[in-house]
């Protein structure tokens, strides 16, 4: 949209969780005039610094989470991947900055792997789990979630090594 341009958005049943505070029934269709009056852009990912770009990382993921508890696993999987965009250029000169960057970076990556398997894609859910794992190879959910990839793909050999490994990280688990 342009500014001052008017638009109509009809959105399905599904995506109107929430609506209640409005007194309109939970998933019901709903429909609504808009007027764009002012808007920001937002700034390229080469034009931040890397402070900027944590910052934004962490909004990505809060958003993302919020997509996923709607059930929204797809366009959380496109919040997540772009938390490792902002993440992948940034070179943190402090060691807290450095650890926060690793711990959004391992998040977002253990996150996709749960929409993915959320949405029974277990060949990327495989893929998201490996990404996290070289992280952090000791990655309890991330080896769990790829053993149940394995598990439903009829690859009962690797489930049962991720799901022994697993138990080795954590016995009790």
């Amino acid at each position: 949209m342009t500014k001052n341009e008017h638009a109509q958005l009809k959105l399905k049943s599904k995506a109107t969780t929430g609506v209640e505070k409005f007194n309109i029934p939970a998933n019901t269709p709903v429909q609504y005039d808009v007027t764009l009056i002012n808007f920001e852009k937002a700034k390229e990912t080469w034009s931040m610094n890397d402070a900027e770009k944590l910052e934004q990382a962490e909004v990505l993921k809060k958003r993302a989470g919020e997509l996923f508890t709607g059930g929204h696993y797809q366009a959380a999987v496109k919040k997540y991947n772009k938390i490792g965009d902002y993440l992948q250029t940034a070179n943190h000169e402090s060691e807290d900055d450095k650890k926060k960057a690793q711990e959004l970076k391992l998040s977002a990556q253990s996150n996709t792997a749960l929409c993915y398997l959320k949405l029974n894609d277990y060949v990327e859910c495989i893929r998201s789990c490996e990404k996290a794992l070289e992280l952090d190879p000791k990655n309890e959910k991330c080896l769990f979630r790829r053993g149940q990839c394995h598990l439903a793909m009829s690859n009962f050999e690797e489930a049962l090594k991720d799901f022994h490994d697993v138990q080795k990280l954590n016995p009790s688990n």
